[in-house]
């Protein structure tokens, strides 16, 4: 357990429904002396508070939805509704909590921006999941949920304790759940006083049924109708129970405890690692001997940069590049290595500035020289995003290459964390969690990105203004159905190995689609409108396709030959 001068304060909500909150004000309490148990009653026994009818219903609507949504799903569009769903539930379970945080305006409004932008970020992952979806979306969805969760109960939602919540969010549900009961449906201690209080309910409930009953009777067109939704309401339910396996309890347990984790969290608000001290403490001879020698290295640095940066802009910007020119050395090798450089630059920084190094009277000519170095650095970068570039000119746009965009940008961001820390002396935690989160949400983002649409329909577009080397990676790379729906075009490309091979292509796909959907029987979770709106297209294409659809050796020859054919510009 970290020291809760970082963490902050725990205490126990005057709301029943809230469990606990998370007070962030720093406090000063050896670690050792934190005490994370409930309160006491003052007798040793722990009272157990009831739970509110509006916790209590979101907590079985958030199971009840993780059984339909998740566990009995079919495809990607029963998760897509459920993550859509679960910020809603754990909002709902903190309607008209009170801010015992004491905390400002600002930390107020920079929680409503945190929050809004996570929503958003669930919402673009729901969207992938309805669309395309895949496995890591799943988990991006998950490791999101976890984090709103997170802050709204006031807690930072660094990385790493957004996937820590994964591991405490069932024992705080456990926590939580032991020191609850659910509402009360007797009468009160005061209702009893009074004669016959149940009928106050009862006898409005039986003449309203009575009633309803000789209604329904009256009306043979509503009789077959009630009827009829009774007959399928059972039936529902009896389909439903016949569907409940071994494993399908567990989980539904599990989820339960999950969701009352992440609505009530308590050891989850938890901070991994250390804190950062202040560095009030002067310098000594030993940081006077290093200042000297980091303000050399820098000197050096320097210099040697800006030699490489001139041999760099004047080799690879604005020229022609000749016949056979090596650009997957350049490119995919020496864009890798240049990236290692600029993590380098990253780490070296952080050595450099750090503890008693701010207290040292030579820092701001250290400061100074790191200004310019980390100019360079930045110019260093934009030389990295001209190699990958100069590669996608030759010959198209490929997964591979976004994510080298995405690790690119993901470096450049955990260097500008380098400079935040620099001009306002944060500590090391701070640019451990700051740095682990940026690389986190550089990778949800490329999971959430529609790459394949982004890929070819840039390599469509070159090949349809007449440069054909982009053909290739449409040729020989795999692609979701976004990829395909981007490079419909292309069966009117002029060149006609390509028209033909594109042709064959989505012909083979169409097949697969069908053939795919005839195996297994309809449910509304398989829905991908990726794959709906494709299908779609490809029917309207029939005359075009016909030829390789009924034809299996002169489907698999075009796109023998379209391979063949582009291959030259691999």
């Amino acid at each position: 357990m970290n020291n809760p001068s970082e963490t902050g304060s725990f205490s126990n909500s005057s709301d029943p429904s809230q469990g606990s909150s998370f007070t962030a004000e720093p406090t000063h309490v050896d670690s050792a002396s934190l005490d994370l148990a409930p309160p006491s009653d003052g007798d040793g026994n722990e009272p157990r508070r009831r739970m509110t009818l509006l916790v209590a219903f979101v907590i079985a609507a958030w199971t009840a939805s993780a059984d339909w949504l998740i566990y009995r799903t079919h495809g990607f569009s029963g998760p897509a509704v459920f993550f859509m769903l679960a910020p809603l539930f754990i909002l709902a379970t903190h309607w008209k909590t009170s801010d015992d945080s004491g905390g400002s305006a600002n930390n107020v409004q920079r929680s409503s921006v945190l929050l809004c932008f996570l929503m958003l970020l669930i919402g673009f992952a729901c969207l992938r999941l309805a669309t395309v979806g895949t496995g890591w979306v799943i988990g991006s969805a998950v490791l999101l949920t976890m984090a709103f969760g997170l802050a709204l109960s006031g807690a930072p939602p660094w990385a790493a304790e957004s996937m820590a919540m994964m591991f405490w969010a069932p024992l705080d549900g456990i926590r939580w759940l032991l020191r609850h009961r659910l509402p009360s449906v007797r009468r009160s201690a005061a209702s009893e006083s009074v004669p016959g209080a149940s009928i106050a309910w009862l006898i409005p409930l039986v003449a309203t049924v009575a009633f309803a009953t000789l209604f329904v009777l009256a009306n043979p067109d509503l009789l077959t109708r009630v009827t009829t939704a009774w007959s399928w309401a059972s039936d529902w339910t009896w389909k439903w129970l016949e569907r409940i396996d071994t494993w399908e309890a567990p989980f539904c347990a599990l989820a339960l405890l999950m969701g009352v984790g992440l609505f009530f969290p308590l050891w989850g608000k938890s901070r991994i690692g250390g804190i950062d001290r202040e560095t009030g403490i002067a310098g000594s001879s030993g940081t006077a001997l290093l200042s000297v020698a980091y303000r050399n290295m820098l000197l050096c640095l320097n210099l040697l940069f800006a030699v490489y940066l001139v041999f760099e802009f004047q080799t690879l910007y604005k020229r022609e590049f000749p016949e056979g020119f090596y650009y997957a050395g350049y490119a995919h090798e020496g864009a890798a290595w240049l990236t290692v450089a600029l993590l380098l630059a990253t780490v070296t920084l952080s050595v450099v500035f750090r503890g008693t190094m701010f207290q040292d009277r030579r820092i701001m000519s250290l400061k100074k020289l790191a200004w310019i170095w980390s100019a360079m650095n930045l110019l260093l970068a934009v030389s990295v995003y001209n190699r990958l570039m100069i590669y996608v000119g030759y010959n198209g746009l490929t997964w591979m290459r976004i994510v080298g965009f995405f690790g690119t940008t993901i470096v450049v961001a955990g260097f500008i964390l380098v400079l935040i820390k620099i001009a306002y002396q944060k500590g090391f935690w701070w640019l451990l969690r700051s740095q682990s989160t940026a690389f986190v949400l550089g990778i949800m983002l490329l999971t959430i990105f529609p790459s394949d649409w982004v890929t070819h329909r840039y390599n469509t577009a070159r090949v349809l203004s007449g440069y054909l080397h982009p053909s290739v990676m449409v040729a020989v790379k795999e692609k979701d159905e976004f990829g395909y729906l981007a490079i419909i075009p292309l069966v009117d490309a002029e060149d006609p190995v390509i028209r033909e091979g594109v042709r064959a292509i989505l012909a083979e796909r169409q097949l697969q689609i069908e053939q795919e959907f005839a195996e297994v029987t309809w449910h509304w979770t398989m829905f991908q409108w990726s794959t709906d709106r494709l299908y779609k297209r490809l029917a309207s294409l029939e005359s075009q396709l016909l030829p390789y659809l009924d034809n299996h050796w002169k489907r698999e020859h075009a796109i023998t030959t379209f391979e063949d054919y582009a291959m030259k510009w691999y």
